[in-house]
């Protein structure tokens, strides 16, 4: 017997808040712990997530099936507001360099 899964092609919006939050909280616990040992680095923490943030964007949520669409993250809308979505046979023709 199979189990059958939900399929969404645009999450809900209650799925979207609640993994956001998440996210959100993650990185607010990181910033007050980075805020402890001061402002320079916390001011660079949150820097190095926006880094990380667009590269997730920039790089991986234009080949995926939800971008210009509501991922569980919302990513994949925004991705599509200032990314181009790759044109699958060129992504499949990308080189790994070992780097994400």
């Amino acid at each position: 017997m199979m189990i059958e899964f939900n399929k969404y092609d645009n999450y809900p919006w209650w799925i979207v808040i609640l993994s956001d939050i998440v996210s959100l909280s993650i990185y607010g616990l990181g910033f007050m712990i980075m805020i402890r040992l001061g402002w320079i680095i916390s001011i660079l923490y949150l820097i190095y997530i926006l880094i990380l943030e667009y590269r997730l964007m920039r790089n991986h949520c234009v080949n995926c099936f939800y971008w210009g669409k509501t991922c569980g993250f919302v990513k994949g809308r925004i991705s599509s507001w200032f990314f181009k979505k790759v044109i699958f046979q060129n992504f499949v023709h990308m080189k790994y360099h070992g780097k994400t």
